[in-house]
């Protein structure tokens, strides 16, 4: 509306200075004003034309501002009939639309409040402004200002002789300056920013990367992120440092990493490097990334200067003793703590016995020029759980661990325990013994008359008066039994029930038939056949119930020696 009032008055103003000086006019309607004939005024309604060849008319499209950044143009610009108080003067110049200003020779605005003054200049789209000898503003917003001046992008400033802004939201101020990086600035002459948000300050100044800033006459910025601050200053590319080696030591643990992404800053180039003046002392610490000026570097080789003139030889020589000592010291306890590891690790616990839980273990270890020992203790309350303890002695650099080991996860529904082993060869013995007596009794059927009754021998262990004497005898006679215990009876003691006993056992062992005498004598000796075999194997229940896991039984076995059991497991008794 401003620019609206601008051209009425300018218009009446103009024909005012015209009806003064008595020029010709020839009003196309009530509505315009057109001065001289040769000026054109088609379909717009408060019109001006002044001068000669200009023209004045409406305009079929225009472009509304974006509603995000690179929207496409089919998307911004509008149809329809725009036509009222532009103004055209000078000589073949084009006003279009609404409110649009040319001014000059062959100048253009040809959208809805566009302005274009000086020879040939064009301001092609809405809001646009050209100002100058073929300045050109070709983009919504932009603005061209000076001699040849180009500003085509979105929302553009070029300001200058020959100055280009050719992307969005791109600045050029100075002569020859150029910005064709998205949201690049380019001031001074020369200067150019040509990558996205790229700043570039001076003359001929360079930022061709982008993020990158050049601050100073030629100044240079060629590297992402980076700056080059001073005339004539280039930038190189950052490199991560995390250690640095010097005179053959290594130094690490540096605060902050630098990378090629995060960029560096100049102040200065190879040859022409600068000095940084007024720094302010930078923080000390091992976090810190802030920059030590000169007196904090003096401070430090000051002070390590003193302590080297404070330094004699003979200290220096005991500093050295005292750290090879120092050293001897850790060499010595390393070899210590390898030999008492090493001696640990030789300590294991022997299987599960539910009588005895506890297992105690000794180890030895050597390593280099040291030795251990370590005694540890095992305790198994059952079968899934130990605890360990250990340590080493002699050493002088004890060492001590403790663990608990559980065993986890799916268990087997069969034990294998020496306690469920023993039942299992228990119950298989019975099965064995009672398939013997089976056959013993189905070859009797068979050979009824396997026992010769003619012999006999001479039996002075078992008294005549005897109901068995004469079964015992033919027994004896037969080579079925044997005499107890070296092969010889002797008549000088009396033979016990148990000895009785231990003879029928071995006799049926040997294969005798179980007739009407064996059985009488079998249930006559009952309980001592049955302490005969119990005494070579058995499995006792010390507590806990059935189906318990965690029941805690005894397998009984004879660990005598030979002479003191026979072949049957059975105790011998030496009545000599």
């Amino acid at each position: 509306m401003r620019e609206m009032k601008h051209s009425k008055k300018l218009a009446f103003a103009v024909l005012a200075a015209v009806t003064a000086v008595g020029a010709n006019v020839n009003p196309v309607d009530a509505a315009s004003v057109v001065m001289d004939n040769t000026n054109v005024v088609t379909g717009a309604n408060n019109a001006v034309a002044y001068g000669s060849g200009n023209t004045v008319k409406e305009s079929a499209a225009n472009f509304r501002d974006r509603d995000y950044e690179n929207e496409p143009d089919d998307a911004t610009k509008k149809t329809g009939d725009w036509k009222s108080n532009s103004v055209a003067i000078g000589v073949n110049n084009t006003a279009a639309g609404t409110s649009a200003l040319a001014m000059g020779n062959s100048s253009k605005a040809l959208m809805n409040e566009s302005i274009a003054i000086g020879h040939s200049a064009e301001a092609q789209r809405t809001w646009s402004t050209a100002i100058g000898t073929r300045a050109k503003a070709s983009e919504v917003r932009s603005q061209a200002i000076g001699y040849e001046a180009l500003a085509s992008g979105y929302k553009s400033n070029a300001i200058g002789s020959s100055a280009q802004a050719t992307n969005n939201h791109s600045v050029a101020m100075g002569s020859s300056a150029l910005a064709s990086g998205d949201h690049a600035q380019a001031f001074g002459a020369g200067a150019q920013a040509t990558n996205v948000r790229s700043n570039a300050f001076g003359s001929d100044a360079s930022a061709t990367a982008d993020y990158a800033m050049a601050i100073g006459d030629h100044a240079n910025a060629t590297h992402l992120n980076s700056i080059a601050l001073g005339t004539g200053s280039t930038t190189s590319e950052a490199t991560a440092q995390s250690s640095a080696t010097i005179a053959g030591h290594t130094f690490g643990g540096f605060a902050g990493v630098g990378s090629a992404a995060k960029g560096s800053v100049s102040v200065g180039k190879a040859g022409a490097e600068r000095q940084l003046k007024n720094v302010a002392p930078g923080e000390l610490s091992a976090t810190s990334t802030d920059a030590v000026n000169g007196s904090q570097l003096y401070s430090v080789a000051n002070d390590l200067q003193t302590q080297i003139n404070n330094s004699t030889p003979g200290q220096i020589n005991n500093n050295i003793k005292n750290l090879t000592n120092r050293v001897g010291t850790v060499e010595r306890r390393v070899n210590k703590v390898g030999a008492g590891s090493a001696a640990l690790a030789a300590l294991h616990p022997l299987d599960f016995n539910p009588d005895d839980k506890w297992t105690i273990a000794a180890g030895y270890g050597h390593y280099h020029n040291a030795n251990s020992a370590a005694l540890g203790a095992f305790y198994r309350p059952n079968e899934d759980t130990m605890f360990s303890v250990g340590g080493t002695v002699g050493t002088g650099e004890t060492q001590l661990n403790a663990g608990v080991s559980i065993r986890l996860g799916k268990r087997s529904p069969e034990s294998r325990s020496r306690v469920a082993m023993g039942r299992e060869i228990a119950e298989l013995n019975a099965r064995l013994q009672d398939m013997e007596n089976k056959y013993n009794n189905l070859l009797q059927i068979l050979t009824p008359h396997a026992i010769d009754p003619s012999k006999t021998a001479e039996f002075p262990d078992v008294p005549r008066n005897h109901w068995a004497y004469q079964y015992i005898s033919q027994l004896a006679g037969n080579g079925i039994l044997v005499g107890y215990p070296d092969g010889t009876f002797k008549g000088d003691v009396k033979m016990t029930r148990y000895e009785f006993a231990t003879m029928l056992y071995r006799a049926l062992q040997n294969g005798a038939p179980i007739d009407e005498n064996m059985k009488r004598a079998l249930n006559e000796f009952g309980p001592e056949l049955q302490n005969i075999r119990l005494n070579h194997f058995r499995v006792d229940r010390i507590s806990g119930d059935d189906n318990d896991r965690h029941k805690t039984e005894r397998v009984r076995v004879n660990n005598e020696p030979k002479n003191e059991r026979d072949v049957y497991g059975s105790r011998i008794y030496n009545n000599q």
